[in-house]
């Protein structure tokens, strides 16, 4: 019985395609509105977790540093080559590094290099003089 009052019972107050197209729009913008004030909380957030092991790299011309290699095998795989030289800073990211086998320059982001640390060589020598020693005194 309730079910058919109703839907026999007509609504008092019908609201007119204007009314309603108003009431939607005000709704949407309210929702974009809370959308865009989450957003920039979430942003705050991983700005501030990105910021907290981020090491800001700053490169001088005439600096020698490696550069990862585009063309890699499998994506897991890192390639540097080099070392390069840096040549300019365009911006803070960007900067121009000369290859000594290359005759052209290119352009690379800091996320890209690092610093190069020429190591000193270690000569491993050999000294047999004693050695020879030690078995001519045993074979005598």
């Amino acid at each position: 019985m309730l079910l058919y009052e109703k839907l026999t019972e007509e609504d008092p107050v019908e609201n007119s395609v204007v009314e309603y197209v108003f009431e939607l729009i005000n709704r949407m913008k309210k929702c974009q509105e809370l959308a865009v004030k989450n957003m920039e909380g979430a942003k705050q957030k991983q700005k501030l977790w990105y910021d907290r092991k981020t090491v800001k790299r700053q490169f001088r011309p005439g600096e020698l540093v490696w550069v990862v290699a585009s063309s890699r095998p499998t994506k897991l795989s890192v390639q540097w080559i080099g070392p390069g030289e840096i040549v300019q800073q365009l911006s803070e990211t960007n900067y121009v590094v000369k290859f000594p086998e290359k005759d052209k320059t290119c352009v690379y982001h800091v996320n890209m290099l690092k610093p190069y640390h020429e190591r000193t060589e270690n000569i491993n020598l050999l000294y047999l003089e004693d050695n020879l020693k030690l078995e001519d005194e045993e074979g005598d």
